[in-house]
């Protein structure tokens, strides 16, 4: 399959991989062969994970031969994006939403006819070998209805304990708040800690302020349609920037953002997303600077800006 020039972040090839587990755990074959050949079409810096992909593909195709693409598919075929979770409701919605509440209905016929079960999904989460195996017991756990305080202090608990990386609290923060809880969270990061609230935490980009959600759109208004790699790239980059901040002080800071800072972070979003897809130096800072009508007193906020971006997106 010929790859295209989108290029996955190790934090975008972690979630994948927790995706693609759990439509396999709830008989999505097909959105998973979907789901597979986009990752197959981007570039991933992982040569084991390619293969790993390229022969679950193999598999789907051959023991469900529906899945198959009549035109062998490809990155147009890929689906939505980074955050499945994150995106907002599909032309399907009625059918998700169907499918959502079937397996909620499924978990809790469980539950109340195995008394051992929710036993289960807590052993599975505090011991699974993998971390896409401890996110989806979360996930089930979050759907089994009750106001049972034991869970909801287990789930607390092995979410403060785990060594996750800042996106992966973010996904399990956004199971817990579907759960409702209600409960402050003290979560470690590196050089400090962050203060959550679970049912806060946004579940889609629209819940999101709409001043974390400006830059994207100022960078969407000065890119055009020139090329619409870069703007899904950009978008994608954007929200999951978002969630890998979230509670921190730069959250902070772009929750309170004006239409200068918006410029800002649009600016540097831009430079970064660019350098990714095409290499480093492919856009001038002066470039920039006229394009978003960035001023020279906006010097360092712009260099933080570009700062937090590299930190966020490590080799780019």
């Amino acid at each position: 399959m010929e790859k295209s020039n989108v290029v996955l972040l190790p934090q975008s090839i972690d979630f994948y991989q927790i995706e693609l587990t759990r439509m396999l755990e709830t008989d999505r074959f097909a959105e998973a062969a979907g789901l597979l050949r986009f990752l197959i079409g981007c570039e991933s810096g992982d040569p084991r994970a390619d293969e790993e992909w390229l022969s679950l593909l193999n598999w789907l195709e051959t023991t469900f031969p529906g899945v198959r693409e009549p035109n062998g598919g490809g990155l147009a075929d890929a689906g939505s994006g980074r955050f499945d979770a994150f995106e907002e409701q599909s032309e399907d919605a009625d059918e998700e939403e169907s499918e959502a509440d079937l397996l909620k209905r499924r978990l809790n016929d469980k539950a109340d006819t195995d008394d051992a079960f929710v036993l289960k999904l807590l052993e599975k989460l505090e011991r699974a070998s993998t971390l896409p195996e401890q996110l989806i017991a979360l996930e089930q756990l979050a759907l089994i209805r009750g106001d049972d305080e034991h869970i909801e202090a287990a789930l607390i608990k092995w979410l403060q304990a785990a060594p996750l990386s800042p996106i992966d609290q973010f996904t399990a923060l956004q199971a817990l708040g579907r759960r409702g809880v209600k409960t402050e969270i003290i979560l470690a990061r590196p050089g400090g800690q962050i203060r959550v609230r679970p049912n806060q935490t946004p579940q889609n980009p629209e819940q999101f302020p709409e001043a974390a959600r400006k830059p994207i759109s100022v960078f969407a208004e000065a890119s055009g349609d020139a090329d619409p790699m870069l703007t899904a790239y950009a978008r994608q980059t954007w929200f999951d920037f978002l969630a890998f901040y979230y509670g921190t002080d730069i959250y902070d800071r772009l929750k309170g953002g004006d239409e200068g800072q918006s410029r800002i972070w649009a600016a540097a979003l831009h430079k970064q997303s660019l350098a990714a897809l095409q290499g480093e130096g492919a856009a001038a800072d002066e470039e920039l600077y006229a394009r978003y009508g960035l001023l020279p007193e906006q010097e360092n906020d712009w260099r933080d800006a570009q700062k937090a971006l590299k930190a966020f997106t490590p080799g780019i």
